[in-house]
């Protein structure tokens, strides 16, 4: 997927959480006093206090599918069985983007783009 993809999927799927519609582009919600909302900039491909605002959001049986797809975006592996600590190391320490990528493929929301 493209990033513009990305970010419009991610944005559809959390609409509490992001918009697209604003002057600064791609904005995350914030929640401040009051329950009251407000907007800043962000782009979920390069902001990990975004993504993990999604984290927070997914379901107990999404989380568990998360980690496993996470660890397949990280490392290549399909099995805990494979893992060493250098594997759990490259996962713990996830870019946004290959965050973003193993929440989109946790919701079947990724779509694997024809280019190459």
């Amino acid at each position: 997927m493209n990033p513009e993809a990305q970010r419009a999927a991610i944005a559809k799927a959390f609409p509490k959480l992001f918009r697209t519609e604003s002057m600064y582009g791609f904005c995350r919600i914030v929640k401040v006093r009051e329950n009251l909302g407000n907007m800043i900039p962000c782009d979920p491909l390069n902001d990990l206090n975004a993504t993990h605002e999604v984290e927070k959001m997914l379901t107990k049986q999404q989380y568990v599918k998360y980690i496993d797809t996470l660890l397949t975006v990280t490392t290549n592996l399909r099995s805990w069985g494979d893992t060493g600590h250098e594997d759990i190391f490259e996962m713990i320490h996830a870019t946004a983007a290959q965050r973003l990528e193993a929440i989109l493929k946790t919701l079947d929301l990724w779509v694997q783009s024809n280019e190459s």
